[in-house]
């Protein structure tokens, strides 16, 4: 069994570690997820020898929290984290848990890639620490970039830039990982951070499912060991993705209406030139078949995250095409790049 988390729910960059993944994970499912009920955290001192600037050494006494969790949860531990879209994937036992919960069921992501504004949404998460629940809202922006540093150091200037879904649904911490579903239950996003400054009320964010869908395959066939720098020794988890040879950009944005609804639109375009496509040429459409030819993804591109999302499903032996406004049809040869 495999659950969708946010990496830095299970990664600390703090921990002493050559591989920094939490490694003792308790999942614990709603309804039996209660402290002093279901499980306790109970605090233990441990001596530990700490060395300061100087050299010199002294024993230093830390506390520490140890979980007792009384039968109900169940063993887990990380396949990868990707800090680069700030998601991880935790495997389990399926057995485990439906011998817990006989009646256990997999979330599903929603067929389609795109949410829209005013869509209704609801929160699962574990807020404040306090045992599972729900809160609801609406999809305020269907898609943003937002900075973020997954650092434990407050002082970290080390920011990330993701793409996400705003919601007005009340998020705190603790919801971090849990899904955004939409009204009929399904996954349209994993919940990862929310604005914080003064003055500043219900401006949540998640890491749209369209990603997430894609993204969990590609971790479940198989984590990377990069090695950063050629002396460092220092090795890290990471994913690997296809990458196109050229750059492209958004060159104009607008609406169309249909039916009463309006929808955004972005035209992407090259900026630079591949095979027979010319820097300028808007991109229409992306297609990927696999090593028999058949057909794995098929899709217009009408906004940026059309081509990132569906590069996610391609693999070594796959083909991609993309055509452009003028109905060329270029096969593209990727490259693949491991992303931490």
């Amino acid at each position: 069994a495999y659950i969708v988390t946010n990496c830095h729910v299970v990664m600390s960059d703090t921990a002493s570690d050559v591989f920094p993944e939490a490694d003792s994970i308790s999942i614990f499912f709603y309804g039996q997820d209660t402290e002093g009920v279901n499980y306790n955290l109970n605090e233990k001192e441990a001596t530990v020898k700490a060395t300061s600037l100087s050299g010199a050494t002294k024993d230093v006494t830390i506390t520490d929290l140890v979980l007792d969790d009384g039968g109900y949860s169940v063993n887990g531990e990380v396949v990868a984290a990707s800090q680069s879209y700030d998601i991880a994937l935790i495997k389990a036992s399926a057995s485990e848990i439906l011998t817990l919960h006989p009646n256990a069921q997999a979330a599903e992501f929603a067929e389609s890639d795109d949410v829209y504004i005013g869509q209704s949404v609801y929160t699962v998460g574990n807020p404040q620490w306090e045992g599972m629940s729900a809160s609801s809202g609406i999809v305020a922006k269907d898609s943003e970039i937002v900075y973020l540093s997954l650092s434990d150091d407050e002082t970290s200037t080390d920011y990330n830039e993701y793409r996400v879904i705003r919601t007005d649904a009340a998020i705190n911490g603790g919801n971090s990982g849990g899904a955004l579903y939409n009204s009929s239950g399904k996954i349209i996003g994993i919940v990862n951070c929310k604005t914080e400054e003064d003055g500043v009320e219900n401006m949540g964010y998640a890491i749209p499912g369209s990603a997430v869908k894609r993204l969990w395959q590609l971790m479940k066939e198989g984590s990377y060991n990069v090695t950063l720098g050629s002396s460092s020794g220092v090795i890290t988890s990471g994913v690997q993705r296809a990458v196109l040879p050229f750059n492209y950009e958004v060159v104009y944005t607008g609406n169309t209406v249909s039916s009463g609804y309006v929808s955004a639109y972005e035209s992407v375009a090259l900026s630079s030139s591949y095979g027979s496509l010319k820097a300028g040429d808007v991109i229409t459409n992306i297609r990927i078949s696999d090593v028999s030819g058949a057909e794995v993804e098929n899709r217009a591109v009408t906004r940026t995250y059309h081509i990132d999302d569906t590069l996610l499903s391609m693999r070594s032996g796959y083909k991609v095409y993309i055509t452009v406004n003028n109905g060329t049809e270029e096969e593209v040869t990727c490259s693949f790049s491991t992303y931490s």
